[in-house]
């Protein structure tokens, strides 16, 4: 979910190039956007959810920038997540042995 304490200004400005194609309903991809959930569990949302996810995937396989970019950012994030991880397990197993805890 994006933080609603940022503008918008981005948002409208991607919905506005071509991210949207009705922008008579600019506040309802606008609110998709900004609460993706809102897109899942809401049915007037729905459809505006999927056009933008279309678009987004459409754009980024079509791209080979774009998608090589977008591949470097999911590869780091996932090896700072394994490494988050790692560590609290290390952690975990550190405490275990501190309070003479069985392993499991």
């Amino acid at each position: 979910m994006i933080s609603r304490r940022k503008p918008t200004e981005r948002i409208t400005q991607l919905i506005q190039s071509g991210l949207g194609s009705d922008l008579k309903k600019l506040t309802y991809y606008r609110q998709v956007m900004i609460d993706p959930r809102a897109g899942f569990y809401n049915m007037v949302y729905r459809n505006y959810a999927v056009e933008i996810f279309e678009n987004l995937v459409s754009y980024v396989l079509n791209d080979a920038q774009l998608y090589n970019r977008l591949r470097q950012l999911l590869l780091t994030h996932h090896e700072e997540f394994q490494q988050e991880s790692d560590e609290n397990k290390r952690i975990v197993e550190t405490l275990k042995k501190v309070l003479k805890c069985p392993s499991t």
